[in-house]
């Protein structure tokens, strides 16, 4: 996986790169002969407007043959362009994989994405427990607990252990609204399976 993983990076930062040779060239009309994928031997080819496009067997690199690269006088030659139009040909490669992480960094930033909130659960709730005592039920999800926001069953458990033997004030959200819940005492020996307050969470293993 990791020699393909690699294969698959070098593979887009050769085309990416061809692909600015090759766009700059068309740009000042200079004919591409071939426009090639890895090195030869050729797998695979077909030509579309007298541009041979190649996928070849060796994925280690590509190639943009134009017309003119020595000396020559044909229409479209590549030695026929000025220096400026030359060197803009040669470097619009580099200059291509230079803009390519701005692009993704930007498109990160910039295409939209779901964003997963984790929330903490109440599966059930222990009959005669303090929390159903409280008012709290099945389906509940626990917002705050003494005003401290519960992201996962860790901070719930981390806050329930801090709060032993004491009363605590929790939020919890029921049907799209918030519900303020007072327990009275959190239970330092609650009975076996129960846990201090009373209630099963998260996937169905946690007692608190």
């Amino acid at each position: 996986m990791t020699i393909l993983a690699f294969l698959g990076i070098l593979t887009i930062l050769v085309l990416v790169h061809e692909l600015g040779h090759f766009s700059i060239a068309k740009l000042f009309k200079v004919k591409i002969i071939e426009f090639g994928l890895g090195y030869p031997p050729r797998l695979f080819s077909f030509t579309f407007k007298e541009t041979v496009y190649s996928l070849n067997s060796l994925p280690l690199g590509g190639f943009v043959r134009m017309l003119g690269e020595e000396e020559s006088s044909e229409q479209g030659s590549f030695s026929r362009k000025s220096p400026w139009q030359r060197l803009a040909i040669l470097s619009a490669g580099s200059a291509m994989n230079l803009l390519l992480p701005i692009f993704l960094f930007w498109g990160a930033f910039i295409i939209p994405h779901s964003v997963h909130e984790t929330k903490v659960v109440i599966l059930e709730v222990a009959a005669n427990s303090p929390a159903e005592k409280a008012g709290l039920a099945k389906g509940d999800i626990v917002s705050t607990v003494e005003g401290d926001t519960i992201f996962n069953s860790n901070d719930l458990l981390n806050l329930i252990q801090s709060n032993l033997n004491a009363s605590s004030d929790w939020v919890i959200e029921r049907n799209d609204s918030l519900k303020e819940i007072y327990i009275p005492e959190i239970r330092e020996n609650p009975p076996e399976g129960e846990g201090s307050i009373g209630i099963k969470i998260g996937n169905g293993r946690v007692y608190l």
